[in-house]
């Protein structure tokens, strides 16, 4: 494995990981000074290899393990693509701190500190990335890395340099050297299909779910797909829930719909299945889709009757919720936690807006802060607004929160009335986070959006071009 230059890079690690399901890895390496590295396993089945580096973007590569076989790879990381007008952010020990802009064009703070200092940039990438002044580095354990600075008479002065950062406009590459179907059916899991439609064996498995992948909608090709796909197949583990989205486009014939079923009965472990039963009864949850979501959360009960993901999506997308997309949101009327001024249902009408039920001890909510002030940024100017009501005690917290960690430039008000008040009875709040985009016209748009969907529906909401 090496950088966009073809030369080792200062930390790199590989990890073997499922498709989906646990964060945690099944196995994990560093790579040698040289860039080399080894793993090995007696696992069978498909899961994603890993490949990070500092400075550079990780590298998902699915590998699908069956009998005895060696696989030999070349990577060449592709870099991280900062943004334009960075923002930067330090992390450290969980904790934000915004940095200020200097004169000549990097942005600086400096901290108190013991010993040394581990820390991470926001507000600069996608996500969070290593700094651009570093004595050392350590993984996080996923796909980025921190820095390391030592300590000097108690204090630490972290810089972020624009001008310093690694890029480069090469693609990422990967090369493989293993059985020649092995290969084939890993071109075609990662969208590169080769050896035609005619492949037999897991290839063809393979090319049939990239076909339903890519949105294919043919009944007839659907049918085929899921005759030559056996529902124990280890591909459906790259991404199971495509096998109900595949029965519903044909229409839901009952024995079809017994083969999604088994599907999910065929994960090899509880949270993959945890994770897929969750992407299908949320996306239909919030399509307003609730007899498809039903049934998801009746198998859940099923084949995870105790698991914390089955408690979630009866609270979240039962039948008996009262926040439906298309549907009016219900009033209030909440105080700000600033200078006492009234926000309410009504004196939003006209203007699209996300109410987020949260809390400062909330790690979800913490972490969907970074994306919550991207939207703001973005889409503030069409007249998007954002209502945060705070499940916290008193206002100090939160007064804490926003000076040390997360600005929230925007409204915020609390609920001192705890988990059974009326304001989270008429929203459906049973967790945190919680949020509901509402229309311009007043109406929910949809629930517990994240991410790329969050912002799709606000951009559509606003209006945006």
């Amino acid at each position: 494995m090496t950088g966009h230059d073809g030369r080792p890079l200062p930390a790199a690690h590989v990890a073997l990981r499922w498709p989906s399901g646990p964060a945690e890895p099944l196995l994990i390496t560093a790579a040698a000074a040289d860039g080399s590295f080894r793993l090995a396993t007696t696992r069978t089945g498909l899961f994603l290899l890993r490949l990070t580096g500092v400075h550079h973007q990780c590298r998902d590569v699915p590998v699908l393990l069956e009998g005895d076989a060696e696989l030999r790879l070349a990577v060449r990381l592709a870099t991280v693509r900062y943004r334009s007008d960075p923002r930067p952010r330090v992390v450290v020990k969980g904790r934000s701190s915004v940095l200020d802009p200097m004169a000549d064009g990097t942005f600086a703070i400096e901290l108190a500190a013991d010993e040394r200092v581990v820390y991470q940039i926001e507000g600069v990438a996608d996500g969070p990335v290593n700094g651009t002044v570093s004595a050392g580095f350590e993984f996080d354990g996923d796909r980025a890395y921190r820095s390391v600075l030592a300590a000097c008479e108690g204090a630490v002065r972290i810089v972020f340099d624009p001008k310093q950062v690694v890029e480069s406009q090469r693609p990422g590459e990967v090369e493989l050297d293993g059985p020649a179907e092995w290969r084939r059916v890993v071109d075609a899991l990662a969208g590169e299909p080769r050896g035609g439609g005619d492949a037999a064996g897991r290839v063809a498995e393979a090319l049939w779910i990239r076909y339903l992948e890519a949105g294919g909608r043919d009944p007839a090709q659907i049918r085929r797909a899921l005759v030559s796909i056996p529902p124990d197949s280890p591909l459906w583990w790259w991404k199971p829930w495509l096998a109900p989205a595949a029965v519903k486009a044909l229409g839901g014939p009952e024995k079809l719909r017994g083969y999604a079923h088994e599907v999910m009965a065929r994960l090899p472990h509880q949270e993959m299945q945890a994770a897929a039963l969750w992407e299908i009864v949320s996306s239909a949850g919030q399509r307003g889709d609730f007899d498809e979501a039903q049934e998801y959360l009746e198998l859940a009960g099923r084949l995870l009757p105790e698991h914390p993901r089955t408690k979630e999506m009866r609270s979240r997308f039962s039948r008996s919720r009262r926040i439906l997309p298309g549907f009016e949101a219900p009033p209030f009327d909440l105080a700000s936690i600033e200078d006492g001024r009234r926000i309410s249902r009504d004196a939003l009408r006209g203007r699209p807006y996300l109410l987020d039920f949260w809390a400062t001890w909330c790690a979800p909510c913490i972490a969907a802060m970074p994306g919550l002030h991207e939207l703001y940024r973005r889409y503030r100017s069409l007249g998007f607004e954002i209502v945060s009501v705070s499940a916290d005690e008193g206002v100090r917290e939160v007064a804490r929160f926003r000076r040390e960690r997360w600005p929230m430039p925007w409204f915020n008000a609390i609920d001192r009335e705890g988990p059974g008040s009326a304001l989270r009875r008429a929203f459906d709040v049973t967790v945190l986070p919680r949020s509901v985009l509402v229309a311009r016209d007043g109406k929910v748009v949809a629930t517990d959006l994240t991410g790329k969907a969050l912002e799709t529906a606000v951009r559509a909401a606003a209006g945006a071009r």
